[in-house]
């Protein structure tokens, strides 16, 4: 049988941690798992734990666990499939394996091709995710590093001494897996570090080359309409596949968002970082209605919604606060009108166009009252386009200069001052 001839007996009574070699470590577990000898099913392991480690596979009857568990190493495996079950067939996953084997005895002469393998049956769920997990444990090839559990056995070591021999076994074996086990998981930890600084790098470089993709494509296909017939303005098959791929990816952008790194000057980045936020604001030229800036029909804005939606405009690459805040100064000379900064007396700060500063909005707002009469707080917010809050600092500001005043009795509504 290929359970008999390929596995090895092992004491489930044992954690799992103790029989390791030095540089094994588990990867995956999961309960509630059959096995198949072949074809056929063992009948003394239908309910279990499996467990794939770097160098091997166990399985932990949950019956009796002493007498009917065993491993497998990995390197006896050839093959694998991978079978997702229809109404009450389990999902399985086909272990194929080679010739080699820990016992010395000749099979017989009919085994056939369907004799060599074992299946593994998934009652509680759980087989997509094992399944990837073995197949990295496969692809890793872990035991060629020292040669472990490449070697051949014989019958006798495998029913008998086995479970005499373990290297390792109680607390202090299981101690010393741990520890092992720590430091593997420091030294995988570093290494994963490393290959995200490098990812980051690679990162760069491909949303780099998608803004470049972008634009070539954006002028090929002006080009192409130029010449074309403006019946048919749409673009070529391969141009439309390509943004759609960069689309996916999450690379499409027009506009790169401008960190430090590409640029060493501190200063021309803080003025490029402006020239960015002033296109966020008031949006291109070439902009549709749906993609127009945050303050392209408004004239003035809460400084902490501009923070937020640059940032998501920008996706990963952050703006921190300080930095903005650095930014607003060079705002006015990017933009068109000039976008001026404004802080009120309880410390609200705001964004703004021209028609919005202080003279302006008392000087409107004055000869509103004169014509139109008393006016609350939140008639003025509509009048105006604004929010209310921001109708009331506005409005307390023009209070303070003595040109308004409050009409208490008639609802809380604001009046002109007389001469």
């Amino acid at each position: 049988m290929v359970l008999r001839r390929t596995t090895k007996s092992v004491d489930g009574t044992i954690p799992v941690q103790a029989l390791l070699y030095n540089d094994e470590e588990i990867c995956a577990t999961q309960e509630g798992v059959g096995m198949y000898d072949g074809t056929q099913k063992s009948p003394n392991h239908q309910a279990g734990t499996v467990v794939v480690t770097t160098h091997r596979l166990f399985y932990i009857d949950a019956r009796k666990a002493y007498d009917h568990s065993f491993s497998l190493d990995l390197s006896f495996v050839t093959q694998t499939d991978y079978y997702a079950g229809l109404f009450k067939s389990s999902p399985k996953v086909t272990l194929h394996l080679s010739g080699n084997s820990y016992t010395s005895t000749q099979e017989s002469d009919d085994d056939d091709q369907t004799s060599s393998i074992i299946k593994i049956s998934f009652r509680k769920g759980g087989v997509k995710e094992f399944y990837a997990v073995l197949k990295r444990s496969l692809k890793g090839k872990m035991w060629e590093s020292n040669g472990i559990g490449t070697s051949t056995w014989s019958s006798e070591s495998t029913l008998g001494t086995d479970r005499g021999t373990v290297g390792r076994s109680g607390i202090t074996g299981i101690l010393q897996n741990v520890e092992i086990s720590a430091q593997g998981r420091e030294t995988g930890m570093q290494d994963a570090l490393q290959d995200l600084e490098a990812l980051m790098v690679k990162a760069k470089d491909m949303v780099r080359l998608a803004a470049e993709l972008n634009e070539k494509l954006t002028a090929a296909t002006a080009e192409t309409q130029s010449f074309a017939s403006p019946v048919s303005p749409t673009e070529p098959e391969e141009a439309t596949f390509i943004r759609s791929s960069l689309s996916q990816l999450g690379l499409q952008m027009s506009n790169a968002p401008v960190t430090l790194d590409m640029i060493k000057d501190e200063r021309q980045w803080t003025e490029e970082l402006a020239r960015e936020l002033a296109q966020i604001l008031q949006g291109s030229s070439s902009s549709t209605p749906k993609e127009s800036g945050m303050m392209k029909s408004r004239g003035i804005i809460a400084l902490d919604e501009v923070w937020g939606g640059w940032n998501r405009a920008r996706g990963v690459a952050l703006i921190p606060p300080s930095t903005f805040l650095l930014v607003l100064p060079q705002l006015p000379l990017c933009t068109d009108p000039p976008i001026q900064t404004r802080t009120f007396a309880s410390g609200l700060r705001v964004l703004h166009t021209p028609i919005y500063t202080h003279a302006a909005f008392s000087a409107r707002f004055s000869s509103m009252l004169a014509l139109t009469g008393p006016k609350t707080t939140t008639q003025v917010a509509q009048e105006e386009g604004m929010t209310l809050g921001l109708s009331a600092e506005m409005i307390s500001a023009v209070e303070e200069d003595g040109d308004i005043c409050r009409d208490d009795p008639a609802g809380y509504s604001w009046d002109g001052q007389d001469d």
